[in-house]
């Protein structure tokens, strides 16, 4: 079970998925979109090693980042994400779609 996202704070979640082949191995590259649901066409923000929302942790742990600012607008109960390698041709999906609850913050709007 993933940590809700706080609207406007900046959400980390660390995931384990244990898989042969591991499914993070050294220099592997990866790219999530978090959505509304999965038939939403609107991302609502993107995670990636790129910008270094997705960190490698080990060969079976990544740790995802939401900066405040990606999540300060929502008004959702829900969203849902996965991940896909995109060092491999073709890209791999990793097999697993995470639904984390978003909660409204009763402390907001400090300077």
């Amino acid at each position: 079970m993933s940590r809700p996202i706080i609207a406007g704070y900046e959400w980390r979640q660390r995931v384990r998925a244990i898989a042969s082949p591991p499914l993070f191995p050294v220099g592997c590259t990866l790219t999530g979109q978090v959505r509304a649901s999965a038939s939403s066409a609107e991302v609502l923000a993107t995670v990636s090693t790129a910008t270094g929302t997705i960190t490698r942790v080990d060969d079976d742990t990544v740790e995802l980042r939401l900066p405040a600012a990606d999540s300060a607008a929502w008004r959702l109960r829900e969203v849902v994400c996965d991940l896909v390698r995109t060092d491999t041709t073709p890209d791999l999906h990793c097999g697993f779609r995470l639904r984390i609850r978003v909660v409204q913050p009763v402390t907001r709007g400090l300077p």
